[in-house]
Formats: structure tokens, sequence, C-alpha cells
């Protein structure tokens, strides 16, 4: 367990948590660390979630899968990245969606609803930290459903461009993902993206390369969401 201490400290529920203070918690407390396959499923949709997992290695996709078979990834978490959290406590503690490992050799450590309780009971800056982390997870499902309620491809274009500029207050936006996982985090298919991309560049709106998007009418972009 030793050899991932590291990277759970990158893991915002043990972020404020020394290197003694978190032997002192995983000597006490049982867990489980398991290993999945690429495109294995962890958790399938109403599956119960009595346990939470910290990613150790790999990646993992949290999607929905229409009727027509169209996979619409929700949230992608890569190493250190917790989820269950929002869940385990909750009434409806059912997955609403299905957990897929998105890379081979995907580990995850486990730990039990009865376990994460003893281990705020060792060490109680935890509780603060998991607090943390529920106020952060749902401003970002609040986000997901805001652009899933945008009736048009340019305003989610917009929308997403505007949220990143008001973070940073910078004209070039580090994209972050390829436009393949931007369009899935779109809710929009890949082409129509490409598209209206071209559109809002041949209109002087953005400019943009593999990696950023230029903001260059930073008006245009606001009015398309009043």
């Amino acid at each position: 367990m030793k050899e991932y201490y590291y990277t759970l400290k990158k893991c915002p529920l043990f972020k404020n948590v020394d290197l003694k203070s978190l032997e002192e918690i995983f000597n006490n407390i049982d867990y489980q660390i398991k290993k999945f396959d690429l495109n294995e499923n962890i958790y399938w949709e109403n599956d119960i979630c009595d346990e939470v997992n910290i990613i150790l290695e790999g990646e993992i996709n949290i999607q929905s899968i229409s009727s027509s078979g169209k996979i619409f990834r929700v949230l992608h978490f890569t190493k250190g990245n917790i989820f269950g959290e929002g869940l385990i406590f909750s009434d409806l503690n059912k997955y609403p969606i299905s957990v897929t490992a998105s890379e081979k050799n995907t580990k995850t450590l486990i730990i039990s609803k009865k376990n994460l309780i003893k281990a705020f009971s060792i060490n109680t800056e935890l509780t603060t930290s998991f607090m943390k982390i529920l106020s952060n997870r749902i401003t970002l499902l609040n986000d997901k459903v805001k652009i899933l309620a945008l009736q048009s491809i340019r305003k989610k274009i917009c929308y997403f461009i505007l949220k990143k500029y008001k973070k940073n207050e910078d004209l070039k936006i580090d994209i972050g993902m390829n436009k393949e996982t931007l369009a899935e985090s779109l809710a929009i298919p890949r082409p129509s993206l490409s598209r209206e991309l071209i559109k809002m560049k041949n209109e002087n709106i953005i400019n943009y390369d593999k990696k950023y998007i230029y903001i260059l009418n930073i008006d245009a972009i606001k009015l398309e969401l009043l």
C-alpha cells in the first residue's frame, strides 16, 4: 500500500493528510485494490454504491448509453480522483449510469462505507475534505445540466469558452482535451462541433488549433448566452 501513498496525496480526500497520518489510517481500516482492463465495467447502472473508489492507476469514464447505443460521457477521471462519494451516504445509493475503465491496467482503491466512517474518526481532517469534494462535485454536475439545457451547438461551445475565460481571464483558452472528448463533454456530435468551430472562425469570433481556442470577439460570445 505504501507505494501508492504519493498518489493518494493527489486525491482531494487525502490532500491535507501527512504521510505519517496516512499510514495510521490504512493500518487501521480494511480496503481493497482492484485491477480493470480497458473498457471493463467497474459498476453498471443501478449497482448499489456502498463504497468509494480512488484511482491509483489508469483512467475511468462515467457514462450513459442511450437506447440507440450512443455513449455520452458525463465525467472522466484520472489518477488520484475519487468517485462514489456522492452516492455512498444517499438513501438512493444506486449508480444512475455506468463506470468504465478507459485504460488498460486501471487500478482503484476501494474503501467501504463502514471503513470510510472509521477513517473519519481516525483523522477528522478527512471529514472536512470529504464535504469539500461533495460541494465541488455538485458544482460540476450543475454545470453539466446547464450544458444539456442549452439548445444550440454554438451556445454550448460559447458556454465552454466563457467558463474557461472567466476562470483565467485569458483570451487564449487551453481546451484541455481532444476535439472528440470535447464533443462528448458538450453532448454534441464530433462533426457538428467541427462545423460550428469553423463557422465561428470564419465570423472572426474565435481562432483555434489542436490545443487552444483564441477568443477574437468576447462580446459576441457573451451575447450568445443572453
